[in-house]
């Protein structure tokens, strides 16, 4: 509905990505935030892929792609 100019959304900048052209984007005024959480086991053996998760979770912005930090 966006790219018609029927409407517009409030969504993530992740979830938006790619941003198709001729789409302008705005900052909300007020910025939201969303509080995530995540369980694992201690005692399993997880492959390297949770621990890079859990990193990106615990926010290192420097290490996200430029258009997710922007």
């Amino acid at each position: 509905m966006v790219a018609q100019g029927l409407g517009a959304a409030i969504l993530p900048r992740l979830a938006a990505i790619p941003i198709p052209e001729g789409i302008q984007i705005r900052r909300l005024p007020i910025p939201l935030e969303r509080v995530i959480g995540a369980a694992v086991l201690a005692s399993a053996l997880h492959p390297p892929a949770v621990f890079a998760f859990l990193e990106a979770l615990r926010g290192n912005p420097s290490q996200l792609p430029s258009q997710v930090r922007n």
